[in-house]
Parts: C-alpha cells; structure tokens; sequence
C-alpha cells in the first residue's frame, strides 16, 4: 500500500475513533476509502420506496416474492459498482433494492481515483494525494453527518415501505457491504428483515450483535484489519450463545484469502485472485439466502 494513502486514511480513523454511538463511528481500514469504478451499464431503474430514492432490479422472468435490499457502501446508491451487483443478483431471481441512504450526500467516487485511476506523472500522483489529504477533514464531518441516528431510519423506513403487500414480497434479506455492513445488522434486530448479511464490514459491537433476531451471514477478507481474526472468533462465541438459545439463529462466516478488504463492492475485476473472489461471495450470498428462504416464487 502506498504510504501516501496509508498516512491519510490514518488520520480519518484517529478522528473517527472518537465518534462511539454504533460501529458506523469508526474507519479502521484505509481500503474504505480504496478500489475501482465497475465499467457497464446498470438496467434497472430508479423509483422512490417510502420517500426514500432507490434503485431497483428485478428478474426478468417476473416479480420475485423475495428481495434484498443492498446497504450501500460510502460511495452511495449512484455508484454503478452497487447497481451491477443489484443487477446480478436479479437475474437469479430477486426483487432488488438500492437505497440512498446518505440523502443525495454520498462520499464523492473521484476519492477513489488516487489508487484506481493513478496520475502517470509522479508531480500528477502528488496532486492526487494532496487532493485526497484536503478532502480528509470533510470525510469526518461527513462520517459524523451519516451516522446511524441519521441513516438507519431511513434504512428502517425503506424496509418497512417493502412491506406494502403492493411489492408481493414476502422475505426480505439487508446485505450490506462495508460501511453499510453495519446497518444490515442493524437491520436484524428491528423485526422487519429475515436475513442479514454482513460483507466486508468493520467489525460490530457486542451490543449490536446481542440484538440480532434473525439469521445471519459474515463474508470477509481474511486478515482484514476492520476485522481481525481475533474479533472474527469473538463474534462465532458470541453468537453461538444465540443459537444456543434460539436454534432457529443460526450464522455463518467466510473469509476470502489474498484479497482487500472491499473486494466483493470496489474489487478489481482486472485483477483475477479478486475477480474470483468477488464472483465467489456474490454467489456465496445468493446461496445463502437461498439456503434460508428456499427458491424465489416468480410472478
């Protein structure tokens, strides 16, 4: 990693550590704020669900009666990466939804360029860095604007608009990627979704994971410092004593060797070990909700 954005993204964690209300507080990863821009073009379309701007794909086949509703990253509903995985993921036959959860204030994609798109010249790569460098201080007052007493309800309040039966959905799954790792498991402990997934998420909070009322899947970067190993086990024991409890919360973890944290969102598809893990926890997530909530009913 260059230690250029290695230096930056350092200083967004030590200010953002002091923000403590949920894990959304936190950027313990330089890689948040680090990958590529998907080339393609999004085929759904964008409508509002319950005041709330979102993106939806649906399955060619007909209207599914089971959705996932995709928690964005820190770059927002409009980034095409999010759309394409939503385009995807309905082509195996899922009602999908992408919310703007950051109320049209989504960190800007051109912070991606100074590793995606990186200046020829070396005064170019500088420029890049300062560019970045100056774009710190807002990042944390923008973390501070998007935390979760600001952004759940509106991922409650999509969730719920879902629910109209004019939707016909009768499962609803949150998969989160990253910062909206969070909000997923958020999600899980309202009552209004019947999965959740947590991808490539920081790490969650004891008391977050001990409100967790439905089943749950963690899909991660191995060796990722947002979520070491060491706090990997500490939520398998954790939230064993749930299924301890309750059979019925059952969870499972996967970990993606030699790939960055991001990898399944922001993933370099030029790169083949990430094009390979991305495609794999793509398929690995569809499996699982499928594993939870049986084949999609098409209508």
């Amino acid at each position: 990693m260059h230690p250029f954005e290695t230096r930056a993204a350092s200083k967004i964690a030590k200010e953002t550590e002091k923000e403590k209300e949920t894990s959304l507080g936190t950027m313990s990863c330089p890689s948040c704020l680090l990958g590529s821009v998907d080339d393609g073009t999004p085929t759904g379309k964008e409508m509002v669900v319950a005041g709330v701007p979102t993106y939806r794909a649906l399955p060619e086949s007909g209207v599914s009666d089971h959705a996932i509703l995709i928690m964005t990253d820190l770059f927002g509903w409009k980034l095409p990466n999010a759309r394409i995985v939503a385009d995807k993921i309905a082509e195996l036959g899922y009602q999908v939804y992408v919310p703007d959860l950051f109320n049209g204030d989504p960190v800007p994609s051109d912070t991606l360029d100074f590793v995606a798109f990186p200046a020829p010249s070396f005064f170019g790569r500088v420029f890049q860095f300062f560019k970045l460098l100056y774009r710190i201080p807002w990042l944390i007052f923008w973390l501070r604007r998007h935390g979760a007493k600001t952004t759940y309800p509106i991922a409650l309040r999509v969730c719920e608009g879902l629910r109209d039966p004019s939707y016909g959905i009768k499962k609803i799954a949150a998969q989160g990627y990253c910062y909206g790792g969070i909000f997923s498991i958020l999600l899980a402990a309202s009552g209004k979704v019947d999965a959740f997934l947590s991808i490539h998420s920081a790490a969650p909070k004891d008391a977050e994971l001990q409100q967790i009322a439905c089943p749950g899947c963690f899909l991660n970067a191995k060796d990722d410092m947002s979520f070491p190993a060491k706090k990997i086990e500490h939520v398998k024991q954790l939230l064993a004593l749930k299924t301890k409890e309750n059979p019925a919360l059952t969870f499972r973890f996967k970990e993606y060797p030699d790939v960055p944290h991001g990898f399944a969102i922001r993933g370099d598809p030029r790169k083949p070990q990430i094009a390979k893990a991305r495609a794999e926890a793509l398929q690995d997530a569809v499996d699982y909700v499928q594993s939870l909530f049986g084949k999609p009913a098409l209508g």
